[in-house]
């Protein structure tokens, strides 16, 4: 398992949470506070710094039929300004994992159910 950066991307605030292998425990960190798109990424990148990242999981704010609405579109779009590799990213369904958040919770508890259900995914498909 890797270095893993979750995120619940959002236009002013971004949950996070990291899973770091030795540990073995996905763990929120701080919530991001931005102004603009600019200050968004300039966070993500020194957080993919700082915390040696491998691998950057991102919830995607699907409609509750699956498909995908006009937010799904701000997240991608802001995802993409980071210039990753497409192989560096993975997008969650996080339609059931935003509950904690919307209850007044901090915004990095969705980022880390986000990065269970990744986790958990990953252990699955090793173990099948």
């Amino acid at each position: 398992m890797q270095r893993i950066l979750a995120l619940d991307v959002g236009l002013r605030h971004t949950g996070v949470a990291f899973y770091d292998p030795e540990t073995e425990i996905p763990l929120p960190l701080e919530t991001l506070h931005h102004a603009n798109q600019e200050e968004f990424c300039q966070q993500i990148h020194t957080l993919l710094i700082q915390r040696d990242v491998e691998h950057l999981v991102v919830g995607l704010p699907l409609l509750l039929d699956g498909s995908e609405g006009s937010q799904v579109g701000i997240v991608r779009e802001w995802i993409d300004t980071l210039n990753l590799s497409e192989d560096f990213i993975s997008f969650i369904d996080e339609r059931y994992s935003n509950q904690s958040a919307e209850a007044g919770e901090d915004h990095s508890a969705a980022a880390c159910a986000i990065l269970t259900t990744f986790v958990d995914r990953c252990e699955q498909k090793s173990l099948s």
